[in-house]
């Protein structure tokens, strides 16, 4: 029956950055001023990042920067970096490093990315999936972006001209390792 399901979210360690995000940009020749927009995960259909590119095509400032973490390292190009996998103290610089977030995914369970990107006080952009609605304050700390090319343009070229803020409304305590693992053990023993 429906009332015995219950839900129990991803859990995130909260990385904090190592660099400082100037000397992170600089070791990978990123100017200064440059919009950085950062995702994180695999190239894959249900990831979206074939509507995200389309988008970013057609919105991108020039000297916009498209940071891909994960996944098969990606050829760079003038307006992207591809990483490949990279270690969490990487990914926490990487998030440190941007200026806004995408997680365009079709499906996701959970969004490990998503929680990720918000802990690191990274505005970003998501699809109404896995966790999204629970923890995107649109105004806030992000917007939950309707999956069609011309929302996600809109929305790019709207942020990239004016970059957000960095913020402190991130996932709770309850996203925290030591919450959901305490969250399992009560609904094993019981």
């Amino acid at each position: 029956p429906r009332a015995r399901i219950e839900h129990v979210p991803n859990a995130i360690t909260r990385t904090p950055a190592a660099v400082p995000r100037s000397e992170w940009r600089a070791r990978h020749g990123i100017d200064g001023s440059a919009p950085v927009l950062l995702t994180i995960g695999r190239r894959d259909f249900v990831k979206g990042l074939d509507l995200l590119e389309r988008a970013w095509n057609a919105a991108r400032p020039a000297n916009a920067i498209w940071v891909q973490v994960g996944g098969a390292p990606a050829p760079e190009r003038q307006d992207r970096i591809g990483t490949g996998p990279l270690p969490p103290e990487q990914v926490a610089a990487w998030i440190a490093a941007a200026d806004l977030g995408a997680f365009p995914s079709y499906y996701e369970g959970g969004g490990i990315a998503l929680l990720g990107m918000l802990a690191g006080g990274l505005h970003t952009l998501s699809h109404d999936v896995g966790c999204a609605r629970e923890v995107i304050h649109p105004g806030g700390n992000g917007a939950l972006v309707a999956p069609s090319e011309t929302a996600w343009t809109r929305e790019l070229q709207r942020l990239l001209r004016n970059l957000p803020p960095r913020h402190d409304e991130g996932p709770g305590a309850e996203y925290d390792w030591p919450a959901i693992a305490e969250r399992l053990e009560r609904i094993y023993t019981r």
